[in-house]
């Protein structure tokens, strides 16, 4: 049911330019004065814009389809001529002018603006036959809304339905029905009511808008032919909701009518605007809607064949491949070293775009040395790991079984092994072929103290043993760049190593 309401506005201001004696150079002094007369006036609320009102001048009427503007204050800008202020049709007039050119002012409510006319020695301008429809838009200073609201007169069943009517407003369409808030009114007195084809015409209500505020009415309307049409109401899913492919999509809605009271089964239908049809009765359910954007009708129908319907818009989506979740190792940090029998704190994260935060089983924490831990989940604790270099792995898993995995190195120091110390060569420095090398360094242990002979072992470039024994000296090391390391073992057998770097250069003539 389409809704037409026309709302006369005392809008505010247009303007004008015309002229004006000896205050204004254009203006052309003579013995033959003229006249200026125009009417303003402002275009009612369209369906286009609710917004904008264009004040404009009318040729010796106010034109169909506008409001006549009563109480602007014209003015002739720069002259000595007083003002006018325009009657219950928006006429005003300006007697015995000089001819020339003038600007005009005219304001209301806080809005104004200017433009120009031409009068013209002893004849009556007409304003309206210089100024197009459309060349001054203005907005009130202050405005107030109004809702409307209509319930269906029930005789034979007592249910509370809505009625969709066409709001009028001082006898002109607002193009707005009724449950929808019609804004940017002026303030002031306007008689309103309703329209629609279905239902007696109610009796006008004057109501009073007010600058910032709602005003409520509401109307009780009887069926024209004595059986009004039935309403239809959605109450799932919600307008605007969107769902992916494939995915279960639940509608739920009812029916009612004054002379069947409630509608059930075959009365309501529910239709697709790109599927068609989709089942009957007040719940129904599908999976299998097309990817697009869908209008989902109801429709009620009662015992007379009279129908309501309400409308919602949902969008379906085309199902995306499972991305897999997310792991992430928060701590260790990747290469942090601990010592035996520290207790070691693992967290972690998994995530899924379509699981969410994943917890529990579903995180596995593991130890290239040691295994898979006992412990699952955000938040696990060791303290036993084994001594030497260890890859932690955490592995996530989706409802799909599908995994992803994170991974740091953490390095567990055997606190009970020696300490060893290369102090030459020391690291980088450079000998001439030939040069005599010194090797020294020294190891100590909790247990055995300083580690002598046969428990210090030095091996040049990972390969090749060269001595024992805390200092000795080399004279045939290639040239080159080396490596030395110097491996202490106790005796627990413990070892620990320490390595340098140094160059033994290339003969040069």
């Amino acid at each position: 049911m389409k809704i037409r309401l026309t709302i006369l506005f005392a809008l505010a201001a247009v303007i004008f330019v015309v002229g004006c004696s000896d205050m204004n150079s254009s203006v052309v002094p003579n013995q033959n004065p003229s006249d200026l007369e125009g009417y303003v006036y402002s275009k009612s609320y369209n369906e286009d814009s609710f917004a904008a009102r264009t004040l404009n001048v009318a040729t010796r009427a106010v034109p169909d389809g506008y409001s006549a503007v009563e109480g602007a204050v014209v003015t002739l800008v720069d002259t000595q001529y007083p003002s006018e202020t325009t009657d219950s049709a928006g006429y005003f007039k300006f007697t015995e002018i000089y001819a020339g050119t003038y600007t005009v002012k005219v304001e209301k409510d806080g809005a104004s603006n200017t433009f120009t006319v031409d009068v013209t020695a002893k004849t009556t301008t007409i304003a309206n036959d210089q100024v197009g429809d459309d060349q001054l838009t203005l907005t009130p200073a202050t405005t107030g809304s109004l809702y409307a609201s209509a319930t269906v007169s029930c005789s034979a069943y007592p249910v509370d339905i809505p009625a969709d009517a066409t709001v009028y407003i001082d006898g002109k369409t607002t193009g707005k029905s009724t449950f929808t808030e019609i804004s940017d009114i002026s303030p002031g007195s306007y008689s309103v009511t309703l329209v629609d084809s279905d239902f007696l015409t109610p009796d006008s209500q004057t109501v009073t808008i007010q600058a910032d505020t709602r005003t409520d009415v509401s109307f009780e309307l009887s069926p024209a032919d004595g059986n009004a049409p039935p309403s239809a109401t959605i109450t799932s899913p919600l307008d605007a909701s969107s769902y992916t492919q494939g995915s279960t999509i639940a509608f739920v809605g009812g029916g009612a009518d004054c002379e069947d009271g409630a509608l059930t089964g075959t009365s309501l239908v529910w239709t697709s605007s790109r599927d068609g049809q989709l089942g009957t009765g007040a719940a129904i359910a599908t999976t299998t809607l097309s990817v697009n954007t869908h209008i989902i009708t109801l429709t009620a129908t009662d015992s007379a064949g009279k129908t309501g319907t309400s409308k919602i818009t949902i969008t379906v989506t085309a199902a995306t491949a499972d991305s897999g979740p997310t792991a992430t190792i928060l701590t260790p940090t990747d290469n942090s070293s601990y010592n035996k029998s520290d207790t070691i704190t693992f967290t972690g994260t998994g995530t899924d775009n379509e699981d969410g935060t994943i917890t529990g089983g579903n995180l596995v924490w593991s130890s290239s040395i040691d295994g898979t831990f006992s412990q699952t989940g955000t938040l696990v604790q060791r303290s036993d790991l084994t001594p030497g270099n260890h890859v932690i792995t955490l592995t996530v898993t989706d409802s799909t079984d599908l995994t992803d995995t994170d991974t740091v190195n953490i390095t567990i120091l055997d606190t009970n092994a020696p300490v060893v110390t290369i102090s030459s060569p020391t690291a980088g420095s450079n000998y001439q072929p030939g040069a005599t090398i010194t090797f020294s360094g020294s190891a100590t242990d909790v247990e055995d103290g300083s580690l002598t002979g046969s428990s210090l072992v030095w091996t040049l470039d990972n390969t090749t043993q060269i001595g024992t024994g805390s200092s000795f000296t080399k004279t045939d090391i290639s040239t080159g760049v080396h490596t030395v390391t110097l491996t202490a073992t106790d005796s627990d057998n413990n070892e620990t190593s320490a390595i340098t770097l140094f160059t033994v250069l290339s003969l040069t003539f």
